[in-house]
């Protein structure tokens, strides 16, 4: 007998694939929630820096060197650095999960990313 679509024998037998358009909604706008979250609290409490879009730093790195403003140049072009060393962890991390060298339920990348995010709160 067949199981229809969607019932939790289907559901075992039926690879997993990249998600629906409807699925990956509620995703995006969760992310993009945080990262604008995470934006207004470095913007406040980390001295006007913003931590999570680097469009902010890069028009304000320009801007001061441009100016030749060293001091505040230095302000907004450390948190870009940070943030290229990150994505190279981060991806270093997520192929050694992809490559099975590293195994947990939830994503490596989010975990750390929650530890960090707790830890500068």
């Amino acid at each position: 007998m067949q199981s229809r679509r969607g019932s939790p024998a289907d559901s075992k037998t039926r690879p997993r694939g990249p998600l629906r358009s409807l699925q990956r909604t509620p995703i995006a706008l969760i992310l993009t929630w945080v990262a604008g979250f995470v934006d207004l609290l470095g913007f406040v409490f980390v001295y006007n820096i913003y931590i999570a879009h680097m469009s902010g730093n890069t028009v304000a790195l320009a801007r001061h060197l441009s100016r030749q403003q060293g001091l505040e140049a230095f302000r907004h072009g450390w948190p870009i650095m940070v943030f290229v060393i990150g994505m190279i962890f981060g991806s270093l991390l997520f192929e050694a999960q992809i490559r099975g060298m590293i195994r947990l339920p939830v994503p490596t990348t989010l975990t750390l990313e929650t530890i960090l995010f707790a830890v500068f709160l």
